[in-house]
């Protein structure tokens, strides 16, 4: 629902948009400066940009849960500890590391992080390629059938019960 509503319309905005101004700098506020002037141009990268802080902070405490998963293949975070601090501390001073870590790339130049995310989108698209291929060769190979029942109207957690 979310894919086809959000995802995908934004997707296409965003191309469009990159196309239509490929040769003005400034992003999206280029954009919206040409479409709804300077004022509102502003608001929306002022909060387009105020976005991104949160999700970076958000982004890199969670990072550390699939880092600890990958190298010990279950969640260790939780006992972590670091000169004494709690599990939860350690996880916050290896993001604000990982903050300063990205703003240290950042720093040195567009080329070098141009080269790292086309390096990361390819990878994405490759791993997510592979998880189509191989669930519908799973799906084939179990003559169509889910390995689990899909319900949309009730939950295998309880908790999740509703009255409505």
């Amino acid at each position: 629902f979310s894919a086809l509503f959000f995802f995908i319309p934004f997707a296409l905005m965003m191309a469009e948009m990159g196309a239509a101004y490929r040769k003005e700098e400034g992003g999206i506020y280029s954009w919206m400066n040409h479409s709804v002037g300077p004022r509102f141009a502003f608001m929306g990268a002022f909060m387009w940009f105020s976005s991104y802080v949160v999700w970076m902070v958000s982004t890199a405490a969670k990072i550390w849960v699939p880092f600890s998963t990958f190298l010990f293949g279950a969640d260790k975070t939780q006992s972590w500890a670091l000169a004494g601090l709690t599990s939860t501390q350690t996880v916050g001073i290896l993001a604000a590391c990982w903050m300063l870590l990205v703003t240290f790339v950042a720093v040195k130049g567009m080329h070098k992080i141009a080269k790292i995310t086309a390096v990361g989108g390819i990878a994405v698209m490759g791993l997510n390629l592979v998880l189509l291929l191989v669930s519908l060769v799973i799906l084939l190979l179990n003559g169509g059938h889910f390995a689990q029942p899909l319900d949309f109207t009730a939950s295998p957690n309880p908790g999740y019960q509703s009255g409505l």
